[in-house]
């Protein structure tokens, strides 16, 4: 029986200048320890809310060699989507699309520095 997400696995080639990107562009801070081990190099994530479902790994082997990018978009939840947007991109962060606004939220496309496609949602109350 699935109980819920245990976190969601954000696969790189670069584990040091990923970890970097993610903590200095996005200010996910590092849950635990940095494991390293004969799988690879892993991580988990907390937000600032303390959510620590999203986590960082480098496989010591190909997890998808077929595809260019693995087949899952993280969505993280964001308060103030527009400062936050302007900010990363004065870091030279890469967007894909300008915020998209539905009714109920708004939301946008970015890429960390190896073309993996996140989103950053803002709620809307």
């Amino acid at each position: 029986m699935i109980t819920g997400l245990a976190f969601l696995e954000i696969v790189v080639k670069n584990f040091d200048q990923a970890l970097k990107w993610y903590t200095e562009n996005l200010g996910l801070i590092v849950f635990g320890e940095i494991e390293s081990c004969e799988d690879g190099h892993w991580c988990r994530f907390k937000t600032n809310d303390g959510c620590n479902s999203v986590a960082l790994w480098q496989p010591n082997w190909v997890p998808n060699p077929q595809k260019e990018h693995p087949y899952f978009m993280p969505v993280l939840a964001v308060t103030n989507l527009y400062a936050m947007v302007n900010d990363l991109k004065r870091k030279g962060v890469v967007f894909t699309e300008g915020i998209r606004e539905r009714p109920s939220y708004s939301i946008t496309t970015l890429v960390d520095l190896e073309g993996n496609q996140l989103q950053l949602q803002e709620t809307k109350k």
